[in-house]
């Protein structure tokens, strides 16, 4: 899952590191209570790291 313009780290300066923790929670806490399953949410792209979009694998289990 891919977002542009994070509200956590649009704009921000590369440090290195992945900062969209709050988006990461909502996006598993969200599709936890849609699927009624357990969900595993990674953010593998961000400002912080460089990139101009936060991307996000989610693995149901």
């Amino acid at each position: 899952m891919r977002v542009y313009e994070c509200i956590s780290c649009s704009g921000l300066p590369e440090v290195g590191e992945t900062l969209c923790w709050f988006e990461g929670g909502f996006i598993a806490g969200c599709l936890e209570k849609i699927l009624n399953k357990r969900v595993r949410v990674k953010e593998t792209h961000c400002a912080g790291l460089g990139h101009d979009f936060c991307q996000f694998e989610v693995k149901v289990l």
